[in-house]
Formats: C-alpha cells, sequence, structure tokens
C-alpha cells in the first residue's frame, strides 16, 4: 500500500471512528452475532478467557479493508486486538444484535 492509500485509509478510520469516542462496546459472547464500528456483520465463534481473546468471522463487510470470510480476534472487552493503530480498528464491536441461531454446533470453515 503506497503512502497516500494509506493516508486515506488511517482519514476513513478516524471519521468512522469519531462517532464512538464514548462508546463502550459489548462484551463478545460466544455464538451471537454483532455489528462492528464500520456496520459489519460478524459471528464471535469462540470466546477464550484463558487466552484473553475472542474470534470472530466477517459475515457482512461495511468496508472495504475486510472481506466476508475473513477471521479476526478481538480483546474480550469487545476491541480489535492489535498492537498497532490501523484500519481494523473499525472491527471493534458497536452493538449485539437479536439474531439467535437454533440449537446446536455452528461450524466454522477453515
Amino acid at each position: 500500500m503506497g503512502n497516500r492509500a494509506a493516508f486515506m485509509n488511517l482519514k476513513k478510520t478516524l471519521n468512522i471512528m469519531k462517532n464512538y469516542t464514548k462508546h463502550i462496546p459489548p462484551v463478545p459472547k460466544e455464538g451471537r452475532f454483532y455489528r462492528t464500528y464500520d456496520g459489519s456483520i460478524v459471528y464471535i465463534f469462540e470466546v477464550n478467557h484463558d487466552m484473553g481473546r475472542a474470534s470472530a468471522v466477517i459475515l457482512q463487510n461495511g468496508s472495504d479493508i475486510i472481506e466476508c470470510g475473513d477471521k479476526y480476534d478481538l480483546t474480550l472487552d469487545g476491541y480489535h486486538d492489535a498492537d498497532d493503530v490501523t484500519g481494523e480498528c473499525v472491527l471493534g464491536l458497536q452493538e449485539l444484535l437479536d439474531i439467535r441461531l437454533p440449537a446446536g454446533d455452528v461450524a466454522i470453515p477453515e
């Protein structure tokens, strides 16, 4: 990614995140659906308290920095788990969606 593209990506990220400066994300719960800061819809398929993280898969993307089917990690307080400030910070959890799956296991593709 060139300097201009990186700048535009971070500018877009800033514009999204400034709407949530006082927002506290919901705690990720295994088997639940969430909307992220950029409008993506994600499914939490694993919460690992020992590792201090949750894992999500993107079902509907809300921006051009991610694709459907991509997996990523979150902190247990609902923020994107990354050491650096990148465009992916818009994948923090914005709201819990009232969508429930029927009882049974959900297979997450490798």
